[in-house]
């Protein structure tokens, strides 16, 4: 089975603030005809284009630098670009004065140690996802981050939300929000669900698949977003029929979706357009 994702393309580095004046010359054209997501603002921000309406600006962690190669996306690294200075360390403090040590007094009565406490376990940090679309994706198993994907097919972005929040699937502008009920907030992949293509907890919008590495065993979760109009049924992402009509692919424009009512019930059939056509939207018909 062929999934083609369409996400939308915007990006997050620790915090990120919408601006109220876009800075939309920032968004170039490449020769390929891509518009230019990531758009260096200095040595240690970047502009994230949105759909020519919203600009997100948003600073990159500490100890990394924005850098950006002509016609390529701007990113945050460990590599100082040319141009750009290393914060100087703070002076060193003169050590304090020596005092008087304090007078001799009788030592305490001797107590039992403390019980010995096992150490708290390690947290290593998530791994990256390979990217099977453009823009934000949930983590199988953490819910207070989220991945960022430049381009399919490459290793994610892993970025935190701020604390006391996690990833929103339901998002419209920001990918995280405050949590309210962590047990009913907190999404994350079971899969050991029985079904083929697992359930991002109860979101409609997002779902995974489970396989294992043939090498080591370890289980490999692909995080799969469905595209506009569709969600997730438990098996496939399916067309949602607005009402009766005829709406638009979100795949492709050679066909459409035609929703009528049978016995009471809204459904829908997907239908080709004649010869060479193309469905129009507005018109709701294939020109």
């Amino acid at each position: 089975m062929q999934f083609k994702v369409s996400l939308i393309v915007i990006f997050g580095i620790l915090s990120v603030a919408l601006s109220q004046n876009p800075k939309e010359e920032e968004c170039e054209v490449l020769a390929v005809g891509l518009p230019v997501l990531t758009v260096c603002n200095d040595c240690s921000s970047m502009y994230i284009c949105g759909d020519s309406v919203s600009t997100y600006l948003v600073t990159c962690a500490e100890g990394t630098y924005c850098s950006q190669e002509a016609g390529q996306f701007a990113q945050c690294g460990e590599l100082l670009p040319d141009g750009c200075e290393a914060p100087i360390p703070p002076e060193p403090t003169n050590p304090p004065e020596p005092t008087n040590p304090p007078e001799p007094t009788n030592p305490p009565e001797p107590t039992n140690p403390p019980e010995p406490t096992n150490p708290p376990e390690p947290t290593n940090p998530p791994q990256s996802i390979l990217c099977t679309g453009f823009g934000f994706y949930p983590d199988p198993s953490d819910c207070t981050g989220y991945h960022f994907c430049t381009e399919y097919g490459q290793p994610s972005q892993f970025q935190s939300c701020l604390p006391d929040n996690i990833f929103d699937p339901d998002f419209m502008s920001t990918p995280c929000k405050t949590i309210v009920d962590q047990s009913v907030d907190c999404l994350k992949v079971n899969c050991s669900e029985s079904s083929v293509f697992k359930s991002y907890g109860t979101s409609s919008r997002y779902y995974a698949y489970c396989s294992k590495d043939k090498t080591t065993d370890e289980t490999i979760v692909s995080m799969f977003r469905c595209v506009d109009g569709t969600s997730f049924d438990g098996s496939r992402c399916a067309f949602q029929c607005p009402g009766e009509g005829n709406f638009a692919n979100a795949l492709s424009d050679s066909n459409y979706y035609q929703c009528y009512y049978s016995d009471e019930v809204l459904v829908n059939r997907l239908l080709p357009c004649p010869g060479s056509r193309k469905f129009n939207a507005t018109l709701q018909i294939c020109l």
